[in-house]
């Protein structure tokens, strides 16, 4: 193809022919150069592997605000960079807000980042038992027919 020296503007061209594959290799390249702006705009028009380059820019710049907008905005793969730099962070208290918000993968990063600082029996009973209705970590089982 003669896209093949990763020149942008050509495969902008493809993308805008439908070539998923081009799609691909434009948001590896924008990534790979650290064109945030060019990424946010394809993210923005819903291009479908823009996103997750889009977050690990955002993660490798540390912009935790604009990772949490885009995770308040349904972006799984900014959820994902978000999670990790908190929990790398050490940042258990908004890990803990993500957890009670619904992100799926930060219970198990927050009980590893509970572990990571020497807080195993806290990060055993939440692995166990979970969080009680109050939001702290529960102490054993919970009666939820009550």
């Amino acid at each position: 193809m003669f896209y093949q020296d990763g020149r942008a503007d050509d495969l902008a061209y493809l993308v805008e022919q439908g070539d998923a594959s081009a799609a691909y290799r434009l948001t590896e390249l924008l990534t790979r150069e650290g064109r945030v702006d060019e990424l946010r705009s394809l993210a923005e028009t819903e291009h479908v592997f823009a996103p997750s380059g889009l977050a690990e820019l955002l993660a490798e710049r540390g912009d935790v605000e604009e990772l949490r907008r885009r995770a308040d905005q349904g972006e799984e793969a900014a959820s994902r960079k978000l999670v990790d730099l908190l929990a790398e962070a050490g940042e258990t208290e908004r890990l803990r807000a993500l957890v009670h918000s619904g992100e799926p993968s930060a219970a198990r990063r927050l009980i590893d980042r509970l572990r990571a600082d020497g807080q195993d029996h806290e990060a055993d009973l939440l692995e166990r038992f979970g969080f009680a209705p109050d939001g702290s970590v529960a102490r054993g089982p919970i009666d939820r027919t009550a």
